[in-house]
């Protein structure tokens, strides 16, 4: 893609591009020829796993019925899940997984939330379903000092409330 980038003003372009196949990807960015040619082009690289292993974590079994529509089945494609309850996370090895997913833990611990913390801080995934259950009160304080300044929103509510969500996007992988 060929971008017009005003001179000395930071600028976002968004780039959009499928990889059609698991493994090491990379590519490059490069501007046009100026007059500091050292730093006009940037490498980057990522990899996309032929399996993305999720362990969800939640309060009890009995509430993890929807991650279990959603991840435990075989159209669910790249992913093999787990689902625990938050009583067995200390037990798990967390280095087998990728992601893990919370869904509508009140809070953690301090040993839960030390194994959460080591977990994203060695770069892997989080992602966290505040349900009724949650409190957001913790989740408002601990979220943002482990995952660099991402903050619960206004749309957390109060204790107790909780989002329905009335609109999907079918086409999302």
């Amino acid at each position: 893609s060929a971008v017009s980038l005003p001179p000395g003003q930071p600028t976002r372009v968004k780039f959009t591009i499928r990889v059609d196949s698991p493994g090491d990807h990379g590519g490059y960015i490069e501007i046009d020829h100026d007059s500091f040619e050292p730093d006009n082009k940037r490498y980057f690289s990522f990899l996309i796993p032929e399996k993305i292993n999720v362990l969800a974590v939640s309060q009890s079994a009995d509430r993890m019925d929807p991650v279990n529509l959603a991840l435990g089945r075989r159209e669910a494609g790249q992913v093999d899940f787990e689902g625990i309850d938050i009583s067995e996370l200390l037990r798990k090895d967390l280095r087998q997984y990728n992601v893990i997913l919370l869904n509508d833990i009140n809070s953690l611990d301090a040993s839960r939330e030390s194994a959460v913390r080591r977990f994203v801080e060695s770069g892997l995934g989080l992602f966290v379903i505040l349900g009724r259950n949650a409190d957001s009160g913790f989740w408002t304080k601990f979220l943002p000092t482990i995952t660099g300044g991402i903050e619960v929103g206004a749309m957390a509510g109060k204790q107790g409330e909780y989002l329905i969500w009335d609109n999907f996007d079918f086409e999302h992988p």
